[in-house]
């Protein structure tokens, strides 16, 4: 992809997003510019640490789809279903 920030840097998307995972995507509110593909920030919470990829909606400018590719899973994503710990 070209047109793509990082840390305010235009970076090679392939390149940042490398050994990351995708976990899954949401609509929030928010604007990304559409003259940018994507917007790139670091992440870390619920689901682990990774990236957030926020992409422009051509629906509306007020929201934005963004995935979450996740590099290092948490704990409760990895181990706990349905609020029973899996044991080994």
């Amino acid at each position: 992809m070209t047109g793509t920030i990082y840390n305010g840097k235009q970076v090679d998307f392939d390149t940042i997003i490398d050994d990351a995972k995708f976990h899954h995507q949401a609509t929030r509110v928010g604007y990304v510019s559409r003259k940018l593909e994507c917007i790139i920030e670091d992440y870390s919470g619920k689901f682990g640490k990774g990236f957030k990829v926020s992409y422009p909606s051509y629906r509306s400018t007020r929201f934005v789809t963004v995935q979450y590719y996740i590099k290092e899973a948490s704990r409760t994503t990895d181990d706990v279903i349905g609020n029973r710990i899996l044991l080994e």
